[in-house]
Formats: structure tokens, sequence, C-alpha cells
């Protein structure tokens, strides 16, 4: 389960209509929004249609994956946004024995992160 950063929930999220990308409406860390009807969340479909509810004034903030909503915002070269981590979350690959080729699956995943992490695309990696 990723982490929520602390304050989140007091970083002027609550109470504020949220646009969230739709892997988010069911996230357990925002489950501040549940009992709060003051608090409106809409759900967006993709990143794109995330920033068009944001500028269209749906929400006051766009809750989203940093690298997809970079790609995105290249789309809206005019539109001048602040953003704040809220929470960092670790991957873990887990290979069934039952995999076809399973050793070779890992091995190819262990390849593609050693790759990522000599270039410098893993910010933490574990110790």
């Amino acid at each position: 389960m990723p982490d929520l950063l602390p304050g989140a929930a007091d970083q002027g999220l609550a109470e504020e209509p949220l646009v969230l990308q739709a892997a988010y409406v069911e996230f357990p860390p925002l489950t501040f929004t549940d009992n709060d009807p003051a608090t409106t969340v809409y759900a967006a479909p993709g990143h794109h249609e995330g920033l068009r509810m944001l500028t269209m004034g749906r929400g006051s903030y766009l809750l989203d994956y940093e690298e997809p909503m970079a790609e995105t915002l290249k789309l809206f070269p005019d539109l001048t946004v602040e953003s704040s981590p809220l929470m960092k979350s670790r991957l873990t690959y887990v290979v069934s024995r039952k995999t076809p080729q399973a050793a070779e699956v890992i091995r190819r995943l262990d390849s593609a992160y050693a790759k990522k992490l000599d270039a410098g695309f893993v910010l933490d990696p574990p110790q």
C-alpha cells in the first residue's frame, strides 16, 4: 500500500472539488473524502480528460500520476500548473512459478530494472 505523505488531507484538499484520475477514486488513503459532504469528487477517465475537467472549473485540484501527467501537459502548452507529491509507492513484481518460462520472465524484469537504475530512472532504490 503506498504511503500518503504527511498532511496531504490538510493541504487544502478537503472541502474542495477534486478531479481524480479514475484509478484513484477507490484508493484507501483518500478516504477522508468519503464522509465529507463538502468534498465533491469527479472521476476523470484519462489524464487528458482530467486536465480538461480542471481547466473547465470542475475541480480545484487534480490528483493524477506524475509521469503520464507530465506527458499530457505537453498537449496544453499554455497551461501552467504547480504540483506536489501526494504519495509514493514501491512496485513489486510477482511471477508465478506456473507462468510459462518464469525464470526467463524474471531475468528480463531484473534486466529492465537494472537498466532503469543505471540510467537514473529509479529515484529511491531499495537498500
